[in-house]
């Protein structure tokens, strides 16, 4: 076997591999797949058999073996970027917690115009932040990624605004959003992410400036183009190009521009993870990517996302509307986090309830054993020191079965949400929530608890 395709048969076999153990972490598609995965390590196995046959210094740099024991570390170091995001993602959520909730007991004391544009300006930054940490426990985490009909023309929008309004002005923007764009079904934060990374690296392609275009169309994906790419199906589709007029690719870097480290240089590795975040982003969503050196001088990025098969409604982003105020109901607010406690106290004493505060869970039983009679509910936060949220709502289920709990968590992963559906909690709250969120949590909660109806 030639040693260059040996070294894209390990390439493809190793991708393989670490894809679908991700979907096996995920719990994605039980059926079928311990068949598809012992095929993928009996192929990976003779591969790597032959490979022993080959010379060394046959297959690029080192032996062959290895040369895919590199690949093989690499996809393993994604992974573990994954994991590393995650818990990023966790502890800025408990950062913006407090700002989400302060922000609304501000505005309630602060009378001027310009102390309340100080408000907004914060609470919508906090929202920007939230949006942000979605992404990055989308790139930890894809399969718990919340899915909608999005307009394609407003996920541009926010982009053009920033290009025109940011960035230097020796970068010229072409835009063309038609108003006729079809809606797609995805993740709005990963969508506007994979955009925006893409018209970043156009941006750092440019630094004496050039020409940025973004621009979408309707296009239909015939049969033979679709089958040369996994995954995806014909029928109409949404073809968003994002180019610039800096400097093109050598072919062999082109080819492995979507790979983790594919681009030379530190720059180019930064960039390199960034692109290939956006094409698991596109593939997730069932569509492809496809980059081109552009005519002359240049790159050209093609996003092609599946259109949805909707009327062309647009769906309604969710309203939290105002819930009733409470009657003196005792809750029992558990988190480590000071900053978290505080403005959940304010906010729920402020709304009619009366509130209970502890650090911890071991803390949180002491008063509950103490006050139980007159706990009628308990919001906690779901990693603490001593005594985590899941084991405090099993504890409390015990001796007072039946008792309203919420759950409080910066991270809502599967094995959380796994949990929180087995403990039959009444609810869950994902950080950083809104002031309307949470009293509407609470009183959803209260109204169905037993006895109350």
């Amino acid at each position: 076997m030639p040693p260059a395709l040996l070294e894209r048969e390990f390439e493809r076999f190793a991708t393989r591999l670490a894809l679908l153990r991700r979907r096996v972490e995920d719990g994605a598609e039980a059926g079928g797949l311990a068949d598809a995965w012992a095929e993928l390590e009996a192929g990976l196995d003779a591969l790597r058999r032959a490979a022993s046959q080959v010379p060394a210094g046959g297959a690029g740099s080192g032996t062959a073996g290895g040369s895919i024991d590199a690949r093989l570390l690499r996809a393993e170091q994604v992974e573990n970027i994954g994991h590393l995001a995650a818990g990023i993602a966790h502890d800025l959520n408990n950062a913006l917690a407090p700002i989400m909730l302060v922000a609304p007991l501000l505005r309630a004391e602060i009378t001027s115009a310009a102390g309340h544009s100080l408000v907004d300006l914060a609470e919508t930054s906090a929202r920007h932040g939230r949006e942000v940490v979605k992404q990055v426990l989308t790139f930890a985490s894809p399969a718990n990624a919340e899915r909608s009909t999005l307009q394609s023309r407003h996920l541009a929008r926010e982009i053009v605004q920033l290009v025109q309004e940011s960035w230097p002005p020796q970068i010229r923007l072409k835009a063309n959003l038609p108003r006729e764009l079809q809606p797609v079904n995805g993740n709005a934060t990963a969508l506007h992410h994979a955009l925006l990374q893409l018209c970043l690296h156009a941006r750092d392609a440019m630094p004496l400036g050039g020409v940025l275009t973004l621009a979408g169309q309707n296009a239909e994906l015939d049969e033979p183009t679709a089958r040369s790419h996994r995954g995806v199906v014909p029928g109409p589709y949404v073809v968003w190009t994002v180019a610039h007029t800096g400097a093109s690719l050598p072919p062999e870097e082109l080819g492995r521009i979507f790979e983790p480290y594919g681009l030379a240089g530190a720059a180019g590795r930064e960039s390199g993870m960034a692109l290939f975040n956006v094409a698991r982003i596109v593939q997730r969503h069932g569509g492809f990517i496809e980059a081109r050196n552009a005519e002359g001088s240049g790159l050209q990025f093609k996003l092609w996302l599946p259109a949805a098969r909707t009327n062309g409604s647009r769906t309604p982003e969710p309203v939290h509307p105002a819930a009733p105020r409470g009657n003196g109901e005792c809750i029992l607010v558990v988190d480590d986090e000071e900053s978290v406690r505080q403005p959940v106290r304010l906010t729920l004493e402020g709304w009619g309830y009366r509130v209970l505060n502890a650090a911890d869970g071991l803390e949180a039983l002491s008063v509950f054993n103490g006050r139980n009679a007159h706990v009628r509910l308990v919001l906690t936060d779901v990693m603490m020191p001593r005594l985590g949220g899941l084991r405090l709502v099993e504890a409390v289920q015990q001796i007072a079965p039946g008792l309203p709990t919420i759950l409080m968590t910066g991270v809502s992963d599967e094995p959380t949400l796994a949990d929180a559906r087995r403990l039959r909690v009444s609810g869950f709250l994902a950080k950083p929530f809104e002031r309307g969120q949470l009293l509407e949590a609470i009183h959803a909660a209260l109204a169905a608890a037993p006895g109350e109806n």
